[in-house]
Parts: structure tokens; sequence; C-alpha cells
């Protein structure tokens, strides 16, 4: 069995393109002394001998089985080397055959008349890039995948992984025709086997015009139109003389040139108009279809090429290469000659230019291109010159290349370019390309020495330079709110700012890598920064691993920088110490580099005396809040008071308001704005600590009537929902100090809330809240916009330079820098911290008011009940009225509750529930910090209500009812940390229980007798619990639930009288009317 040309063409595909241009050298150059062929079974086996380098003879073993194939040789690279190549052509030249013409019946395809189309949810295409085999004239074909866009236009391209074509199921988006070209070009077993490409036979020319017929199919990269089919075209052939002796077939239309690949029949590609057609020229038909093939003849066969053509086609004219002489030169050693320039490259996107350099060696005058073959031939006028390379001498210098990070071209698979570059170096990998060429700069002058010949073309735009001097210049705005930064060096008189090149180096690092890469770098080392189009700055790694490092934190890359200056917001200023300890010379900015000074010291706050009206002895961390808020105030800065719940933000808050009025400065109104839910405990904890505060509450229908006395006082109380309301009155006032208290309401920032908090006007601002972000960072850069507005740039920069490294990535140096800056302006501590300062139990009330159609229920079910007890108690007396008196107070207490308990009530379904959805406000809240929470209620069907809230909110939970027959389980879970919430109802569990894994105690309703209330309690605070206690206490302010609590401490003995038929009867209708009384 013979080996064919074409055969060894399609075989060559998958090889180094440089062991394929060296194997044909060495047939051209009868290095192969023999070859032999040999079928077996259904594989071919190819034995040769070849001559390599020294004199040295090779042995060489190929085994071809179904297109696979495996060549082992005895040279030192041992496998499917460029011996084995010369071995494959040779044993293909010995019978040059032409094949027949394509049949028909060859290719199996869908009949070109049936129409296909794509579904309209596909948008996916497949796309054939065709090109021609690196060292071959073979078509190559590369499939991708790409999205068609709304424009009709291509995105992305994807490599298409030929298996899929083979999958039970392939991809949607290939059509019939697609499956049938693919599955003709590549076989099922040998799928990974074109990593160049897949090569097309020479006969496969239905499968090229059904590609073409697809409107998908374009030359070279998808930038290029997609090809049409074309008519015939007659070409005339020339022949041109190549560098190396080569003669190459020229085919052109006109002054068009033409693409002829190895097909048969012959067809051309025009790559000007984007045709291919069936292709004839004035060269013999058969000549042609031989040409196609081998697309140019060598210095050592021409003679013999022109001695054939004469015989066969004597009577014949057409155009014929030229016979040349050929001289040998003596053995010479090579000078270097290295040129830096820009080198055209082609990859499946398109063409690009690209910094690069060209390694080449002149030997005697006749400059010969890296890497070349042992003995190479040139062109010199009429004769071609033959002349020994070097090759170790010339590895040598490739060397030295290598150790700069630079690499040939070839070596990087999809990439190809003109012949008069495909000897360029270029960079390993983009990102290094500045270190790779700065350090090949700094060896010209060595190289030089050496004997290399250097150049530098025009467009070569690196040239390294050296700063003479560093410097830093501050400018502070009159207001001082703002300052502009710049950083620069000096060189030779002028003045470049760094921050530009700096942000453009910072853009290249990973997020969170920069920190780590920093520390990995000697301190002996330089950074190349890229100046300008010309030159590169080689900058000491020991001046600026400070500066990178704050600047990451102090600007986001995508910042926009005027004249080289970076504006930050005067907030920042804490951080500017760090810069100047890294020995610039800094001018400009003294006021605000002091700030800074104070500010990133600010751990040495002074104590501040507590006010002497102050009704209360703050504990030392309450202190510590008091110095902290007073810092703050003295800077003109804001905060967030973030301590845990229950450790008297409020308490803190009103000592720093005392303070301020005692010194004179509250010569304006403080504003409060707090949940509804908490304006009860704000009057309540100002009467009781701060007595001296003219406080002003602004809620309710009548409030308009108060706003007069803004002016007059000194704490102004409103709600969130109000602010929107009265933002035109509460616009026009200046305040001293505005106050969120739980500020989490603004953590959306483009909620209406939010926006209307940050109109309001006053010198300081202040954020209390226990959860300063719920679910992600941006709800703490929202409170932080509004507290100080720039400290953590605007939401889009805060996501890029934080939240997504934080989050997504885990990084913890972003997480530290996050710290850094707002360390000065948060303060928070957990009960964890404080414990000492806290008593062993710490009783809270928490009250709400009753609003809308929940109010008006109320007010209804009391006037209704209020008649029913008084004529039952004038008829029947109290004794026989207890019934009756029960359970008028049982529906004021689930309208309390939830409007829903009550049965019967045509209005429930349209009310919702004030106090429930405060405890939907304070569980996540508690839940977040860690918290373990027991949830009492009288009322079973109250936690059923309660569970729905939950698992709308996905909150897990354990209940105990009456109903629950397995008490052990769901307490097991609780006490085992599984979940950390357990609902219980106050008869089933208040007693009998050891829970000693909560911290957190809800009264949802209050119950009559408080001993009760105590023992559910203790299921929590007994022997054996290790954290303190917080009981939370829920009511309903101005309610029958508000009377219910007073009543437990003035007059216990009349709650055990309606529940214990042996308790004191010394209860009259005074006491009953007090329940029935209006809301406050």
């Amino acid at each position: 069995m013979t080996l064919k040309l074409s055969d060894s063409d399609r075989l060559l595909a998958g090889f180094n393109p440089d062991y394929v241009h060296r194997g044909h050298r060495y047939v051209r150059d009868r290095r192969v002394l023999e070859t032999a062929t040999e079928e077996r079974d259904s594989s071919l086996v190819v034995t040769g001998r070849v001559r390599g380098s020294g004199q040295h003879l090779y042995s060489v073993h190929v085994h071809i089985d179904e297109g696979f194939v495996n060549g082992t040789c005895t040279c030192p690279v041992a496998w499917n080397c460029k011996h084995v190549v010369a071995v494959l052509i040779a044993a293909a030249r010995q019978e040059t055959t032409l094949n027949p013409p394509a049949r028909a019946d060859r290719y199996a395809l869908p009949d070109a008349d049936e129409e296909e189309s794509y579904p309209p949810e596909i948008d996916n295409r497949l796309l054939y890039l065709l090109q021609l085999g690196s060292a071959t004239n073979t078509l190559i074909m590369r499939p991708f995948r790409s999205r068609l866009t709304r424009s009709g236009a291509y995105g992305t391209l994807s490599p298409f992984r030929p298996s899929r074509v083979w999958e039970p199921f392939p991809p949607r988006y290939l059509l019939k025709s697609d499956i049938a070209i693919l599955r003709n070009l590549i076989p099922a077993h040998n799928v990974s086997e074109f990593p160049e490409g897949v090569p097309i036979p020479p006969d496969a020319v239905p499968l090229v015009e059904r590609m073409i017929a697809s409107g998908r199919c374009h030359w070279a990269h998808v930038a290029n139109p997609a090809l049409r089919p074309g008519n015939q075209c007659r070409a005339e052939a020339s022949w041109e003389l190549m560098p190396d002796g080569r003669q190459r077939l020229i085919l052109s239309a006109g002054d068009t040139p033409l693409v002829a690949p190895a097909l048969n029949p012959p067809r051309y590609i025009d790559t000007v108009d984007h045709v291919s057609g069936p292709l004839t020229s004035d060269l013999p038909e058969l000549l042609l279809a031989e040409l196609v093939k081998r697309p140019f003849i060598t210095a050592n066969e021409v003679d013999d090429v022109l001695d054939d053509w004469e015989r066969r086609f004597a009577d014949i004219a057409f155009a014929r290469p030229r016979r040349l002489s050929v001289h040998r030169l003596p053995p010479t050693q090579p000078t270097p000659v290295l040129h830096l320039y820009n080198a055209e490259v082609t990859d499946y996107q398109g063409t690009h230019r690209l910094p690069a350099a060209r390694l080449s060696f002149d030997y005697d005058g006749h400059l010969l291109s890296w890497p070349g073959e042992d003995i190479e031939q040139v062109v010199s006028g009429e004769k071609i010159v033959r002349l020994d390379r070097d090759q170790e001498f010339e590895e040598d210098a490739a060397l030295r290349l290598r150790d700069r990070g630079l690499h040939p071209l070839f070596a990087f698979e999809g990439l190809s370019a003109a012949p008069d570059d495909s000897s360029a170096w270029v960079p390993s990998n983009s990102a290094g390309e500045l270190e790779s060429w700065l350090a090949l700069q700094t060896d010209l002058p060595t190289l030089q020495a050496e004997g290399w010949r250097i150049s530098i073309g025009d467009d070569f735009n690196y040239r390294a330079v050296t700063p003479d001097a560093w410097y830093g210049d501050i400018e502070a705005d009159s207001g001082r709110q703002w300052f502009d930064l710049e950083l620069g060096i000096e060189i030779e008189g002028e003045r470049i700012s760094l921050l530009p090149m700096l942000l453009e180096w910072i853009e290249q690092i990973p997020a969170g890598a920069l920190s780590g890469l920093l520390e990995e770098f000697p301190d002996d080392e330089g950074l190349p920064i890229r100046l300008d189009n010309r030159r590169i700055a080689y900058l000491p790694i020991a001046r600026l691993k400070g500066i990178l490092t704050i600047l990451v934190e102090l600007f986001d890359p995508e910042v926009r920088l005027k004249d080289g200056r970076l504006s930050l917001p005067a907030l920042r200023a804490g951080e500017l110490p760090l810069l100047e300890r890294n020995d610039w010379n800094w001018s400009g900015g003294d006021e605000l580099r002091r700030l800074g000074e104070r500010l990133h010291a600010f751990s040495g706050i002074t104590e501040v005396p507590p006010p002497t009206s102050f009704k209360a002895a703050l504990r030392q961390y309450q202190q510590t809040g008091l110095d902290w808020l007073q810092f703050l105030r003295e800077f003109g800065l804001g905060g967030i008071l973030a301590d845990d719940m229950g450790l008297g933000k409020t308490v803190q808050t009103l000592a720093h308001l005392m303070v301020e009025k005692e010194s004179g400065r509250l010569d304006r109104p403080a504003l409060v704005v707090a949940p509804t839910s908490l304006m009860f405990n704000w009057r309540a904890e100002a009467a009781r600590f701060a007595p001296s505060l003219k406080v002003l509450t602004l809620h309710g229908p009548d409030r308009a009537d108060r706003f007069r006395h803004i002016t007059d006082a000194d704490l102004v109380l409103t709600t969130y929902p109000l602010v929107g309301r009265d933002i035109d009155t509460l616009g026009e006032h200046q305040f001293h100090l505005l106050i969120l208290d739980e500020a989490q309401a603004i953590k959306n920032p483009r909620a209406k809330v939010s926006h209307h908090v940050r109109e309001l006007s006053a010198r300081h601002r202040l954020c209390l809240t226990g959860t300063p972000m719920e679910n992600h960072l941006g709800e703490l850069w929202s409170v932080f916009d509004f507290l100080l507005p720039g400290l953590l740039g605007n939401e889009r920069q805060f996501r890029r330079l934080f939240r997504n490294a934080i989050e997504r990535q885990g990084d913890d140096s972003r997480r530290a820098a996050l710290e850094r800056r707002i360390r000065p302006f948060f303060l928070r501590r957990t009960k964890a911290e404080v414990a000492p300062e806290l008593p062993p139990k710490s009783e809270i009330l928490r009250s709400v008011a009753l609003e809308g159609a929940q109010r008006d229920l109320y007010e209804t079910v009391r006037l209704a009940m209020h008649g029913k007890v008084r004529a039952a108690l004038s008829e029947q007396g109290l004794d026989r009225s207890r019934i009756v008196v029960l359970d008028a107070l049982l529906k004021l207490r689930q309208v309390c509750c939830d409007p829903r308990l009550l049965k019967g009530t045509k209005r429930t379904g349209r009310t919702g529930s004030a106090k429930l959805r405060m405890l939907m406000e304070l569980l996540p809240e508690m839940l977040e910090e860690g918290r373990r929470v027991l949830l009492f209620s009288q009322f079973t069907s109250m936690l059923a209500l309660i569970e729905e809230e939950l698992n709308k909110r996905r909150i897990p939970y354990v209940k105990l009812t009456g109903k629950t027959r397995d008490r052990e389980t769901p307490v097991e879970r609780f006490q085992s940390g599984e979940i950390p919430l357990f609902l219980i109802s106050l008869k089933a569990g208040g007693t009998g229980l050891n829970l000693t894994a909560a911290d957190t105690v809800i009264h949802y309703d209050p119950w009559w007798n408080p001993a009760v209330e105590d023992q559910a309690t203790d299921r929590a605070h007994r022997i054996g619990q290790q954290n303190k206690v917080f009981v939370y206490r829920l009511i309903t302010e101005g309610s029958v639930e508000e009377k219910i609590v007073r009543m437990q401490e003035e007059k216990r003995g009349l709650v055990e009288s309606l529940f214990s038929a042996t308790g004191p009867k010394a209860i009259d209708a005074g006491d009953l009317e007090a329940l029935f009384e209006p809301l406050g």
C-alpha cells in the first residue's frame, strides 16, 4: 500500500508547524535516506532513516491507525518530531498520484433544497472559520459557537468541542447540515485530535460548498464578511521567488490575489470580495490540480520539475519557475540582530498589532530568521547561496529572550502572522507585558557590548526612564469638606502625576490579590509603570509598597482624575498619615494632615464628664460611648452607635444631648426619627433620665398644631412614615443633631424615606441600630451615605471595591480595609463584651401604639364591652359578673395582639397588627445577633399567626403547645443549637422546662398574674444559665395591656382576685373602670 501525498497533508495538520516546516526542508535536502510502507490490517506502518544535524542517523517508526499518528524516533525529541514529518512526506512522494474527482455520494449530506431554520428561542450559531495550514496548502476548518445579538452581529466566539457532534442529542443550534458536515470531517473515534483545526480532505468540495452556502462560513476570522458562492474564475498564474529559494505559485484574477487550497476539483477563495467558486487557469488542468496541493517548488527540485514539464507540456505556453544556480558559503559566526517593533498578528477574532521582537542572524550579509535548519538556502540575485547555521550559537541567543519572558509567536495556539512576522517573539502573557519589555531593555546595553545589533522601530513605544524626584501635593477646598490629592514623580524637570498609572496597574491585579502580591515583592525590585505611549518608569517597590496599599483603599480604580489629581472627602484624611511615612516631598494641606493625624489616632479619646443633671449613673461602656459621641461632635463627624439591643443606646444618646445642653451648644433642637413603636420609649426615657430636656412629639393627626413649637424644643420626636409627609416643614429647620433610631430603616438607598432623611439639615448626624446591616453590605453603605457622604464612595464604587470582594470572594484584606475606613465612625459593643456591667436579668418594656383600623376596632370593642360589663355589675354584682368581665377583657387583649384573634368581627380581615409588626422587626435583628429566643404567648392561635409570618421570612423555629405530644424533640432541637427560636404557649411551657440555651425571652402578651410570667422567664433564667438573660415584654400603648402592666406593679391583689377563688375580694368598680379606659 502506498501513502498518498494528500494523506500526509491531512495527517500533518495536527503537528507542530515548526516541525512540519523543518520536515519539508529535510526532504528537500535529501536527508531522508530510505522509507518503507506496510499495511497491517486496517492500519499503516511507515519506517525510515533520516540524517540529522552533525551527520547523526535517526531511525523512525510511524504507526497510523484511523487517522491517528504515533511516530517514534531515536532522536532526543523521541515522538512526532521533524524526522517523523520528513519520513511521512518522503514516503508519500514515492508515488504522487492525482486523486480522482470527488464523487457526489462520497459525503452524505441533507438535500440542499431542504429548508432549514432555527427555532425562535435559539440564538446560538455554529460558525465555520477557514484558513490554510501553517506549513501546507491544506484547507483547515475551525468550528466556533457564538450568540447572535439583537443587532444581527455575532457576540464573543467560543471554540466548539468536536465531541458534541457525536452526542446522542447534539446542541439544538446545530442544523442537520451542520451535523452532517462535522461528522464527515470529524471521526467519532478521534474528536480531540485537531488542536490547530480540522483538515479538509482534497475531495471534500461538497462539504466546503455547503459550509459557504450556510452564510456562516468566514475566511480567517469572524470580522471578515461571510463567504458567498461565486462564479467560476479563470486565474492567471505566476511564480514568486521566496528568500529561501523556494518558488511559490501565485494565482490572481486581475489585481486580486486568490487563495487556492488543496481541493479537487480546484476552487478559489477571493479574500477581498469574500467569494468562492470553481477555479481554472492558464495552467494545464492536470498540473493545476497537482500544484494546489503542493504550492511551492524547492530550489533542489526546480530543475527536475522543469525538465518533467518540458516533456509533458511542451506545446502549452504557461508561466514557469526560474532556474537558479547554487553556491555554498564557508562556515562563519553570525551576528545576532534584534529588532523591536509592532507585529501584525491574526487570531479568530481579527487582526491586531502587538509589540514584538524579531530575532535574526546575519551570516556575511545574509539575514536569516530564527529558527532555521542546519543548512539554509537564501537567494542572492540569480543564484542560491547555501550556508551552515551555527545552531548552538543561535539557541544561546534565543535563550536570552526566553529568560526575559518572551516566547516565539508560533508557540501560541490560534495565532498566525504574516511571513515577515513569523519569527516574532512576544511576552508569554499580556499581564506581564510591561515587565518583559522592561527587563529586555535593561539588558540591551549588555547585548550591544556582546556584539548584538539592536534596532527599535518608530512604532515601538516602550522606553525605560528613571525618576529624579518624588512629590505629594494636597489642596483642601474652602469648606474643608473635600481635598485634592496628587502624587507624582519628576523626570528631566517634568512633573508627572503617578495616580493614573498606578490606577492602571491596580486594575490589572485580581481583587483581593494586591496585598499578598505586594508582600511577596522583594524591596530591591522595581515596578514597571507605563507613563505614556513611549515611556516606562521603573519604580522601586520599597518606595511604593505603602502608597499602593493605601491607594487601593483611597480610591476606586474607575474614578475620574482631574489633571492627575484625586478628589477625596475630608473624612478620608485619617489615612493620610500612612502616606506620609513613605518619605515623599509633601506640600499643602497642613491643617488637613493634622486632622488626619488626630483621626488616625482617635483611640485616645478624652473622657467627658457626665452631665450633672442626668438622672442615671452611666456604666463604664456607656461612658465610653458618650466620650465617642462627643469626639464625633468635636470634629463635625457623624457615626453609628451599633451596640447590641438592650445596652442603652438611647441612654447614651440622651446623655450626649444633655452634655450639649449644659455646654450651651444645643442652640437648636435635636431631631429623632424612629419607628412609631419607639415613640413611647423615647418620651419615657427622656422623662426619666433627662427631665430638663424640652421634648416635642410630632405624632398623631393633630401634630401640625405643634409645628410652631419646634424651635422652642430641645428634642423633637417623629417617625419614619411621617418624615415624608412633614418634609416641607422639617426641611425649613436647621437641627443641631439628627438622630435615626433603628437606622436600618434606610437600608434601601432608593426608598423614599432614605431620600427624605437626607434632605434634612443638621450640624451632626447620628445613627442608632443594633443591626447596621441585615442582608448585605449595601445596607451599611446606605447608612454611611446618609451620615458621611463620600466616605465609602458612591454605591457602584462601594460594590466594586468592597461588597463584591467581601461577600462573593471572602477577601479578608478588603474586609480589613473597610473596617479601617469606618473604624473612627462606628462603635459597637456586644453583650458578651460588657457582660460584667450588666445585671443577671434585664427587663425591657417595648410598647407600640395602635393606629388606623386596629385603633378604631379597639375603641369599638371597648365601648361595647364597657357597656356590657357595667350592665352585668349593676345587675349581678362583681362576684357573679366575673365571666362577663373576663370575656370583655379577653376581647380587648385579642385586639391588641392581632384583630384576627377576635371571632365574629367582620372588620378584622382589613385590620393589621401593630404589635406583630413590631415583633417582626425585633426578631430578625435578635437572631442576626446570634440570640436564642423563647417567645411566649397565652394564645395558641396567636402563635399560629406568628408562624405564618416566620414562614414567609423563612425563619426556622420549633413550637410547644398543649397539643404537642412529643415535648422532648423540640426542646432538644432548641437546646442543641439547631433552632434559634422556640414558640411556647404560656400554659403549656410556662413550667417544667429547662431551656438554658436561651438568652432572650419575649412575652408577646402580658398575663394577669406576673408570677406566671416569672415562671416562664425562669425556663431560661435558672441554674445552669451561662449567659445574661434579656426579658422583653411587648405591650400596646395606652391600651388594656399597659394598664395590666401598671396594675401588676400597683395592685397585684386585683389581678389575683380575678383568677383565684380563694384570693382577696377587695376589688371595686373603680378598678374595672381603669381597665376599660379609652386609649390615651
